[in-house]
């Protein structure tokens, strides 16, 4: 079995928070890269359309209605802000 080398590592983007609205035309999920400084992003996209909305450092998102029509989600504050 072959070893991958750490910066491999690095580029892999892990899956979290997955939603599908109850009418199956939305779906939310969070996106982050296995870097260590890297910002979580939280993602909705309409299966039905090219509409998709992208939350830089946004988590935990929450579907709060039948058919995703709102949702709530929190954001991180920048790593560095300066």
């Amino acid at each position: 079995m072959p070893i991958v080398p750490p910066i491999r590592v690095v580029l892999w983007k892990t899956i979290s928070s997955e939603r599908i609205s109850g009418d199956g035309k939305w779906v939310m999920y969070g996106v982050q890269s296995g870097a260590i400084d890297a910002e979580p992003t939280l993602i909705t996209r309409s299966r039905t359309s090219p509409k998709q909305f992208t939350i830089r450092r946004g988590t935990g998102g929450q579907k709060r209605a039948k058919n995703l029509a709102w949702i709530c989600w929190s954001q991180q504050p920048p790593l560095n802000p300066l």
